[in-house]
Parts: structure tokens; C-alpha cells; sequence
């Protein structure tokens, strides 16, 4: 996480995908919550890193195994950050659906929305 503190995305995605995966997922199990983090954060690495389809894959797969596992405690997170990488593709539509799911989430979780949530929902809506 150092790494994408630094703005170094791409050594931040080798080291997520050739270091820590296999560890990862041998010590834990892919449905662990520290798993579904571990794919957030890699997405979030590609997103900065500018690979957005490679983003999109893990934000989904995060969604898909907190779906399946009733692991609900970041789904705003994974959908939030599933919604900005789906806007930066330009798919605005796509992503409003997304990030309302989001907002949704965060209402019942927070009794509020995130700043950025609510701004990239208006800036979807133009």
C-alpha cells in the first residue's frame, strides 16, 4: 500500500500480483475478508495505474465473492470504486447504476453518502 501512497501504481500492481496473490490466497482462502481487500487494492493500483479494464476485473471479483459469501461490510467500497473505473471509461450510464448501489450501501451503513460517492453521481447525471 506504501507504493500507491507514493503514486508508484505499477510497481505497486507487481508486487500485489507476483508477491502477495499466491501468499494471499494460500494463507487465507479467497473468501477471507483480507482477500476481497486484496483485490480492492489492487484494483484501485490499476485504476491509478491507468488499466482500467484490469481494475474493473478485480472490483467485480471482489463483488462477486462478498455477494456469495454474505461478506457485505466494503461492498460501497468495491461498488464506489467499481463505479469510478466504469465512469472513466466514459460509460456513464453503467456507471451511475454502480454508484448508486454504492450510495445506497453507504446510507445504510453510515446514515450518509461520501463526498466523491455524491460527486461522481452528479458528474455522471450531466
Amino acid at each position: 500500500m506504501a507504493y500507491l501512497a507514493l503514486q508508484q501504481y505499477d510497481l505497486a500492481v507487481d508486487i500485489f500480483t507476483n508477491k502477495k496473490m499466491s501468499l494471499i490466497r494460500s494463507t487465507f482462502g479467497v473468501n477471507h475478508p483480507f482477500y476481497l481487500d486484496y483485490l480492492n487494492e489492487l484494483g484501485v493500483a490499476y485504476l491509478w495505474a491507468g488499466k482500467l479494464n484490469e481494475a474493473i476485473a478485480e472490483f467485480k471479483e471482489a463483488i462477486s465473492i462478498a455477494d456469495s459469501t454474505k461478506q457485505e461490510r466494503n461492498l460501497y467500497l468495491y461498488y464506489h470504486n467499481l463505479g469510478r473505473a466504469v465512469m472513466l471509461t466514459n460509460d456513464k450510464q453503467n456507471a451511475l447504476k454502480l454508484l448508486k448501489i454504492s450510495e445506497k450501501f453507504q446510507k445504510e451503513l453510515f446514515g450518509k453518502v461520501m463526498d466523491n460517492t455524491t460527486n461522481y453521481i452528479n458528474e455522471c447525471m450531466k
